[in-house]
């Protein structure tokens, strides 16, 4: 067993039935065990319930070259949670003299932010090691990890940061972005409850170049299973544009009869798709779509927006058509469709919003990368690039965009985005 000053913790080998009875190692406080070893405690649940302790087990390998990062940067999480309570922990593996150890003294970067001094096998200790091995990322990598973690439960640093996220200014960076603000605004102002769109137009108002077409209005559409599992499209359809016919859940199985689909087939997505792919070849935009289309590829059968959108190849107008194309991922959905939501830096304030440490701010707080551009690099190519938080943390999207008559044609990036902060998600949807 090796026990630390600076912490409750110790590392100790696989627990045995002596230790179980030992009061020295069971002492009242102490209120989690993390088992690194890959092999199962010996003793039923029941056991420590008894005693109020916290049991996890988390195995970590010393071969192949994987120790399994994420599951240690968890453990790290949990001894910080505890230590800020000043309980006990006690981290075990098969014989507490490798991974037990590199569990704590990641711990001790987190905490303290430099290394604990323990030489193993001629590094410093077992952490820098297992980085020097490869059984770990890259040491400035992990140092980084840590440092973020630590920060998160650093009463110091998180009231730091509330602080400078109380003082930050909400003045926008440039014109492009005070434009998406405008933009964002009056997306939010949108009344599109239970898929009742009318003219969506109203969203383009701060717009200069892009122009929709004479005779047409911005409308939209969810994609997907009803209040369910869709998402958000745009489309321009006529004016005086008749309904269709609804694209609703009992439609799509009552047009499936003739692939002999019966009420217990709803579930075969496969069978759903053909059936939706038959129906949706039937529409024009002299049609009005009502319900959600019952698929997640409808859109292929929507008539593009930017075949009713004129925009002047200029840095302005790609802009505006670049607001249009990531305003999807501003608006309602349901259920997965949340991990595409995005919130675009535009300020100060939206940057150290999401943030989790003070360091995740200042080290883009005076970088040109938050400054939203448009470079033009031929004339029919262009590259767009904003920051925006996304469910992994904050990312960096560079959106190529090709001239296409009146208008352009936006691709998605073979990278959406670039990850310059990442965050492993907290939830699942």
């Amino acid at each position: 067993m090796k026990s630390y000053s600076f912490s409750k913790v110790s590392a100790r080998g696989y627990l045995t039935e002596a230790d179980y009875n030992n009061k020295y190692i069971f002492t009242d406080d102490l209120k989690q065990i993390i088992n690194v070893s890959g092999k199962p405690f010996e003793k039923p649940l029941s056991f420590f319930r008894e005693r109020d302790l916290i049991t996890r087990n988390m195995p970590l390998t010393e071969k192949d070259g994987d120790m399994e990062v994420e599951t240690l940067l968890e453990a790290v999480g949990y001894l910080l949670f505890w230590d800020r309570r000043d309980k006990r922990s006690i981290v075990c593996c098969a014989f507490g003299v490798n991974r037990s150890r590199t569990v704590i003294e990641a711990f001790h970067y987190a905490k303290m932010g430099f290394h604990f001094e323990d030489e193993y096998e001629g590094y410093a200790n077992h952490l820098i090691y297992n980085c020097a091995m490869g059984y770990l990322p890259p040491l400035p990598q992990l140092e980084r990890e840590l440092k973020r973690l630590g920060d998160e439960y650093n009463p110091t640093s998180q009231e730091r940061l509330k602080k400078m996220k109380n003082n930050v200014s909400d003045h926008c960076y440039n014109e492009y972005a005070s434009q998406m603000e405008r933009f964002i605004s009056d997306i939010k102002s949108l009344d599109i409850a239970d898929d009742k769109y009318e003219d969506l137009s109203r969203i383009m108002s701060s717009f200069k170049q892009a122009k929709i077409k004479k005779g047409y209005v911005l409308d939209g559409f969810q994609a997907g299973l009803p209040h369910f599992d869709s998402s958000m499209y745009l489309h321009a359809r006529r004016k005086e544009a008749t309904e269709f016919v609804p694209f609703d859940w009992d439609d799509h199985f009552s047009q499936m009869k003739m692939f002999e689909i019966t009420e217990e087939d709803k579930q075969h997505n496969d069978k759903i798709e053909k059936a939706a792919h038959l129906h949706f070849k039937q529409f024009n935009d002299a049609m009005y779509i009502r319900n959600t289309l019952c698929s997640w590829h409808a859109e292929k059968y929507v008539r593009p927006i930017w075949q009713d959108i004129t925009v002047p190849f200029n840095e302005q107008g790609i802009w505006e058509a670049t607001l249009l194309f990531i305003a999807p991922r501003l608006m309602s959905g349901y259920w997965h469709w949340i991990y595409c939501r995005i919130t675009p830096v535009t300020s100060d304030s939206i940057l150290i919003s999401r943030s989790h440490s003070v360091d995740d701010y200042m080290e883009y707080a005076e970088s040109d990368l938050r400054y939203p551009s448009v470079e033009i690099t031929s004339e029919s190519t262009a590259t767009v690039r904003f920051m925006a938080w996304g469910r992994y943390g904050l990312g960096l999207w560079e959106l190529p965009v090709v001239k296409d008559g009146d208008s352009v044609k936006i691709e998605k990036p073979k990278e959406v985005p670039k990850s310059l902060i990442y965050y492993k998600p907290k939830y699942m949807v």
